[in-house]
């Protein structure tokens, strides 16, 4: 039978050199269904063509070094929870901050691979044809590093293109008058400040839709707590305190330019109060 880690990994030993803590006694036939899952996960980001185009034996060896970092990590994520079912079954105690930090570390050893993979694919003609990079060049802010000098993302490519659509979502719904305007007017100043606000206002709904662990550093550094006493209730809200905080001071913003532009405040929708999901409400959007 056919394994997924097969494709970038020939022996168990070669995944080991990428994932050190992988037990002596696992194969990777135990691991091929969170690797099926893992594999699936990159192909939503860079296409299955492209996926196969780097596994290929011409292929890219920095591309493959990185699909590969990423594959394995995002594997391991995936298989954290089994193994730790596997350990008390063999009567071997985890606790639930032992297993929240290694998901952590395998998340974030994915986060940097795909930074990385995406850092390598942003010239690469296949993948400027994909409508993930179409839709990229439409945005206002079109690409991680201007999306950084606005709010601090570590430079993150993998969060900049899962934020995308909350971006564009953004500017549909709120920000598409204010722009138009500013552009129309040719106010330079004005631009810049909507993109700062735009920015923001990404980040706060990616806060509320996002599992912590699958924010940037600088971000979820925030959140992080070195106790065992770490209550994800508490997370949640300070989450939406965040969200909260980067939404009023983005509508002080755009409020601003509406000044500046004399345009009337109906233009932009938003309702601080209301456009934020509470711990009461029992419903959460995660990415």
């Amino acid at each position: 039978m056919s394994l997924i880690l097969d494709e970038l990994f020939p022996t168990i030993a070669d995944l080991r050199l990428v994932v050190p803590s992988l037990g002596t006694s696992v194969d990777k036939e135990k691991l091929n269904s969170s690797a099926s899952a893992a594999k699936k996960q990159i192909c939503n980001v860079i296409t299955k063509d492209i996926y196969d185009t780097i596994v290929a034996d011409d292929g890219d060896a920095d591309m493959k070094v990185a699909l590969a970092q990423a594959l394995a990590n995002a594997t391991m994520v995936k298989q954290v929870t089994f193994d730790v079912i596997e350990y008390r079954k063999s009567a071997v105690a985890v606790y639930k901050n032992e297993q929240e930090n290694m998901r952590r570390s395998f998340m974030e050893g994915y986060y940097n691979a795909m930074d990385t993979l995406l850092y390598l694919l942003k010239k690469d003609e296949t993948w400027l044809a994909t409508p993930f990079s179409k839709q990229q060049q439409e945005l206002k802010i079109s690409t991680a590093e201007d999306f950084n000098a606005l709010y601090p993302i570590d430079s993150s490519y993998l969060f900049f293109f899962r934020t995308m659509a909350i971006q564009a979502e953004i500017i549909e719904d709120h920000l598409s008058g204010y722009f138009e305007l500013a552009t129309n007017k040719e106010d330079e100043q004005s631009i810049k400040r909507l993109n700062r606000a735009l920015a923001k206002m990404t980040v706060s709904v990616a806060l509320q839709r996002f599992d912590p662990i699958e924010l940037p550093a600088t971000i979820r550094n925030l959140f992080d707590d070195s106790s065992a006493s770490r209550s994800g209730d508490s997370e949640q809200a300070r989450l939406l305190d965040l969200a909260k905080q980067l939404m009023t001071q983005a509508m002080e913003t755009v409020k601003a330019v509406d000044l500046v532009l004399n345009i009337s405040e109906t233009t932009v929708s938003v309702d601080v109060e209301t456009s934020f999901n509470q711990p009461e409400d029992g419903i959460f959007f995660m990415g």
